[in-house]
């Protein structure tokens, strides 16, 4: 009875001791599996950083009330010192002079005094046919840098890019595309694949 009385009393003992370690282990595990925040490309030490946005969607409409530009996205922070917004899993829609515009990216960047859209990481833009051009033929290009600007309406890449458009495939280096004299320019290691393949 006694080596019995003193087993007790040790179980007893060290009971919270356990129940304390357990409890650190799940705490432990619940920290290892939670979400993190996606990593910019910049040190927190080098940009401070005003603002975060979680699952967010902005829409902005003309003076007739009609969407001009619609953005989306999974996570977004504001550097006081760039003067950048940098969005991850970047979605938007825009409507240009002549244009519609599409466009998904891994990682965006938007500039505070400027119409400047930076799309990087497995970028796509959907160039479609507007109201008053419904017989174009829509243009798709996919790039891991695309420059959008809003005014004057200008599409640039500074890297390789894939243009598709019908049943046509363009390959370059860089690209740029103004929409108001609807003329494109392609610079070096141009491809062009036609057809069915």
């Amino acid at each position: 009875m006694n080596n019995f009385t003193k087993l007790t009393s040790t179980f007893e003992n060290t009971l919270p001791i356990l129940i304390m370690g357990a409890l650190a282990l799940i705490s432990f595990s619940l920290l290892n599996s939670s979400p993190t925040q996606p990593s910019t490309h910049t040190s927190s030490a080098d940009v401070k950083f005003d603002y975060y946005l979680n699952q967010f969607s902005t829409a902005h409409l003309n003076n007739d009330g009609h969407l001009k530009s619609f953005t989306r996205g999974s996570y977004a922070v504001h550097s006081l010192v760039t003067k950048t917004t940098i969005a991850h899993d970047f979605l938007f829609a825009s409507s240009g002079k002549s244009n519609l515009y599409l466009g998904k990216a891994e990682l965006a960047n938007f500039d505070d005094d400027s119409n400047k859209l930076i799309m990087r990481q497995s970028a796509v833009l959907n160039k479609l046919p507007s109201k008053e051009h419904p017989n174009e033929i829509g243009i798709t290009l996919k790039s891991n840098h695309l420059t959008y600007t809003q005014y004057p309406e200008r599409i640039t890449s500074d890297v390789s890019v894939q243009i598709e458009q019908g049943n046509r495939v363009i390959f370059a280096n860089s690209m740029e595309y103004d929409s108001d004299v609807q003329k494109m320019r392609l610079m070096s290691g141009v491809k062009i694949r036609s057809g069915k393949w």
